[in-house]
């Protein structure tokens, strides 16, 4: 044979795909495309082929080979088996073409992975291992809505699990959820009559869903009726916990229809706190420190003296129980003669006055939804409310909070009539 007609080796290998003349088996894709082959070649090539093609299997006789996967993920497993690549994966998108050419690459490449891990999961382990291994090396590389549908509910429960219980893929559990939804909810006839939703309903067990939206969770995955109410509890609890230690939530609350549930000023003890020195001197109430919700308490000022205040301190700060609260970083505080202090700043607001015999009554709003970022606001003896401080929030740090205070000096008396937490 002369050198000009010799051919080289991967030539060679593209020929036998390429050229009809030495195809002897024809692959058929569930929507009914047919891919010629070499029998020879495929069984050499794959291991999963070659127990098909040369085993007891009536496809080792059959000149037409079903394997219940697209047409063009059968073209493209032809393809690799032949030449290591296949087009259809290196297809340049134009994100301006909604034509099915410009679709398939975003279509192939995950439905080649899931047929990969159909072929192998019915292979010994020394077949499964390198194998799964390569597939889901892909898979991890899908983000959300990455899978066909039309592959999806193809799937045999034993890959289904796979998917799920692999920890290293880019999908979120809700989408990974939604996958097994659409494998449940499908009348696909393919893997035998299989009860769905029961064996659904076990692989939801591989989903975490205390990582997803709660609103979420109480809706689309509870109406689907594939996870169970207890499971569902365990998640919002989970979720509940995870919220209190990342935000500092006190779900501490009295329900204040009594005095007697009342807390105390903590360096008096008692419901009253007041001062017989001529330098200020600062009480805190002796409460949980406050980082969320909505807080309200009502003092009676008994006794009016130069310098009446009442506020809150952020209990994150030191702060100096003989000094004015409204000189230190720690303070905001709210005088009787209508003005606001924080941090030696006066607040410059024109404010409602109060004296002896006044109630004031005090509410801290810290919840998520208030547009002020947190805000102190302040009535008189049942009037409208006013604001006192705006942007609370930014002064807690997630170990810290607010307590209401006080900060008199001598003949000052204020008694702590009410204090309750509101409903967010």
């Amino acid at each position: 044979m002369s050198e000009s007609m010799e051919i080289d080796r991967d030539t060679a290998v593209t020929k036998m795909l390429e050229d009809a003349t030495f195809h002897d088996v024809t692959l058929v894709g569930n929507d009914g495309v047919k891919v010629g082959a070499n029998r020879t070649f495929l069984g050499a090539r794959n291991p999963v082929f070659r127990r098909m093609l040369f085993g007891g299997f009536t496809e080792a006789t059959s000149r037409e080979v079903n394997l219940g996967h697209p047409g063009a993920v059968v073209k493209a497993i032809v393809e690799y088996v032949h030449t290591d690549t296949a087009g259809v994966l290196t297809v340049p998108r134009d994100n301006g073409d909604d034509s099915m050419e410009a679709k398939v690459p975003g279509l192939a490449t995950p439905s080649l992975s899931l047929a990969t891990l159909e072929a192998s999961s019915k292979e010994g382990p020394s077949v499964q291992e390198e194998t799964t291994e390569l597939a889901m090396s892909h898979l991890r590389l899908v983000t959300n809505g990455g899978l066909d549908n039309s592959v999806v509910v193809q799937l045999t429960p034993s890959v289904l699990e796979c998917i799920l219980k692999c920890d290293k893929n880019g999908m979120e559990e809700l989408a990974l959820f939604n996958i097994l939804r659409t494998w449940a909810e499908s009348d696909c006839t393919i893997g035998g009559d299989l009860d769905r939703r029961t064996i659904a309903s076990q692989l939801a067990e591989h989903i975490r869903l205390e990582c997803i939206d709660p609103r979420k969770l109480s809706t689309d995955v509870a109406a689907c009726g594939l996870v169970s109410k207890d499971r569902l509890a365990e998640a919002y609890k989970l979720q509940a916990i995870s919220a209190c230690e990342k935000h500092n939530c006190s779900y501490e609350q009295r329900r204040a229809s009594s005095i007697c549930g009342l807390p105390v000023w903590e360096r008096s003890s008692s419901f009253i706190s007041s001062s017989d020195k001529q330098q200020h001197e600062t009480e805190l109430l002796k409460t949980p420190p406050i980082s969320c919700g909505i807080h309200r308490w009502t003092v009676q000022v008994e006794k009016i003296c130069d310098y009446t205040w009442v506020g809150i301190a952020l209990t994150g700060k030191e702060i100096n129980r003989n000094h004015f609260l409204g000189f230190q970083d720690g303070g905001w505080v709210y005088s009787h003669s209508g003005t606001c202090y924080h941090g030696g700043q006066n607040q410059d607001l024109s404010l409602p006055k109060f004296d002896a015999g006044s109630e004031v009554t005090l509410t801290l709003n810290l919840a998520t939804g208030d547009v002020k970022n947190g805000s102190l606001l302040a009535s008189v003896n049942g009037g409208a409310e006013s604001v006192l401080f705006k942007g609370l929030r930014s002064h807690l740090n997630g170990n810290n909070g607010f307590v209401p205070a006080t900060s008199l000096n001598q003949g000052g008396q204020i008694r702590l009539t009410d204090y309750r937490i509101l409903p967010a």
